[in-house]
């Protein structure tokens, strides 16, 4: 019987949760997941942070919004990545909120923006909520680290 070789991506994955372990710290609770890994911020007023690998790194952050997939092997997405993670650390993260939807927005060190949608169900996604991003709710989250 042969055993089945790992995966060239699988050390990826757990050198970049092994440097975001390395960042947060004390500041989080790591609690490991189907798939994947919760950081859990000690900072109530943070957002909490997924990680995962399949056959994509998927990074979730937010209510409905906040979903990145990304390559495991593409060295663009794992700049792009570490950037998601590094914002929401940093507390450099938003969320703005309708009905059954949020707009999760991170800035990156250089300034520009990064945002994702997303909505509770697939009615949610063709219901009209006309302002939402420009009025809806807004939660400016912290740091981590305060």
């Amino acid at each position: 019987m042969t055993e089945a070789s790992p995966s060239p991506t699988s050390g990826m994955f757990d050198d970049f949760v092994a440097r975001i372990r390395h960042i947060v710290g004390d500041a989080a609770i790591v609690a490991p997941g189907l798939g994947g890994y919760d950081f859990l911020p000690t900072n109530p007023g943070a957002l909490p942070l997924y990680v995962g690998a399949d056959v994509w790194l998927q990074i979730r952050a937010g209510h409905f919004g906040g979903r990145w997939q990304l390559s495991l092997t593409d060295e663009r997405d794992a700049r792009f990545a570490q950037d998601i993670v590094g914002a929401i650390i940093d507390g450099r993260v938003q969320e703005r909120f309708g009905r059954q939807r949020s707009m999760v927005t991170v800035t990156r060190e250089d300034g520009s923006v990064i945002s994702d949608v997303g909505y509770a169900s697939i009615l949610s996604s063709i219901l009209p909520d006309p302002r939402w991003r420009t009025e809806g709710r807004l939660v400016e989250y912290e740091p981590y680290v305060s």
